[in-house]
């Protein structure tokens, strides 16, 4: 296929177009922020560079979009590292410790986001990862969906409840933490959830808010647990470019688009979160309750995420083992950072309720919460010193 598209504007100068394949559909959250950056990108460039995107893995499936990437076949892409881990071991390894964002909505999407890209932008080990495979990667991790719930067909509070119910998880770290509640974990396609949590084949799944919005699935499964204290693991993806056209573009056309990421961020979390909101009216709508786990599984949760943390360096990738070492430290002294400059710097504690049912009972919308001081104090702490002019 044709890796890059030379046009000639009105002017005579030559324009790029550069392929976007993008694994979800254009009606979903995750597209907003996607349809505004191609947008700020072709600005930034005054014409320069354009992108085409094509959605819904149309032209490479999520599980192919690192290799459609390396070959050529597209320029630009979202990329789901987690689907195929042999290819980038370190980044797999490392997003298993996602769940250490703060439990709190809103707060803990925001520092999940920042932590992951700040910890992957300073390490050479994840980006080399990319690099290695003929990719640059624009945003090598950040946190898509900063936590998961459990969407169940009746109330899953206890270790007694939760005994032998069937869950489907997306796999790895999920599949772990369902397993240590006594759940019976499986793997099937988001499309098939609805139709098996109706048919009883499932009883529970592990999702985002937004996913259970986007996909129906509190049609069919009304209770959902959510506790104030822990959450499971979060999602984790990237932002990548082909390796080749990147250095085409020269410092300058780099530059320009690395300063379109400020917005893009900002917006991508404020999408999620928006898609998170429509619970309000959908929990009034089909009945939805919210119950917070009892002491027994939390515990059991909080047991299961502690052993795997230390245990974390006898699961890492083999080699460079002090590498490992300092990653897991910086990453977790990210969320610590995150977590005081939301909450307090820039006071989103005392703007936001601390629960999801405090957030359903207010009037509290999306358009509410102003995310230009996160986006700022992003851009100021980790997207501006990774610049690729002050590299």
């Amino acid at each position: 296929m044709v890796a890059l598209t030379a046009a000639c504007s009105s002017g005579g100068a030559s324009t790029n177009v550069a392929q976007y394949a993008h694994p979800n559909d254009p009606t979903t959250w995750l597209a907003n922020a996607d349809k505004e950056w191609i947008k700020d990108v072709e600005s930034a460039t005054d014409g320069d560079v354009k992108v085409n995107i094509h959605w819904s893995g149309s032209l490479a499936a999520a599980p192919e979009a690192a290799d459609a990437m390396a070959s050529g076949t597209s320029q630009i892409g979202i990329l789901y590292p987690i689907y195929t881990p042999s290819k980038f071991p370190n980044w797999a390894w490392l997003s298993e410790y996602s769940f250490q964002s703060d439990a709190r909505p809103v707060i803990g999407d925001m520092q999940a986001y920042a932590a992951a890209l700040e910890v992957s932008l300073n390490s050479d080990l994840l980006k080399d990862e990319y690099r290695d495979q003929g990719i640059e990667p624009l945003l090598p991790m950040f946190e898509m969906n900063a936590g998961y719930h459990l969407v169940c067909t009746e109330p899953v509070t206890s270790l007694d409840d939760a005994k032998g119910k069937t869950v489907r998880t997306p796999g790895g770290p999920w599949e772990r933490e369902t397993t240590a509640l006594g759940m019976a974990p499986t793997q099937m396609a988001v499309g098939e959830m609805y139709e098996a949590l109706q048919r009883g084949v499932l009883d529970c799944s592990v999702n985002p808010l937004r996913d259970l919005i986007a996909f129906d699935l509190i049609e069919v499964a009304t209770d959902l647990t959510m506790d104030d204290e822990i959450g499971f693991t979060g999602f984790d993806a990237a932002l990548g470019a082909n390796l080749d056209w990147w250095d085409g573009l020269g410092p300058e056309g780099q530059d320009e688009i690395w300063s379109t990421l400020k917005d893009y961020s900002e917006r991508f979390v404020a999408a999620g979160l928006g898609a998170d909101f429509e619970l309000r009216e959908k929990s009034k709508e089909h009945g939805v309750t919210i119950h917070e786990m009892g002491d027994d599984m939390r515990e059991a949760l909080q047991k299961n995420q502690s052993q795997r943390m230390a245990d974390a360096m006898s699961t890492a990738p083999k080699g460079s083992g002090e590498q490992h070492e300092k990653l897991l430290s910086a990453y977790s002294a990210a969320m610590d950072k995150w977590q005081r400059i939301i909450t307090d710097e820039l006071g989103y504690g005392d703007k936001v309720p601390a629960t999801w049912s405090e957030i359903i009972a207010s009037d509290l919308s999306i358009d509410d919460i102003d995310f230009e001081p996160f986006g700022d104090r992003l851009w100021d702490e980790v997207l501006k010193p990774a610049m690729p002019s002050t590299r």
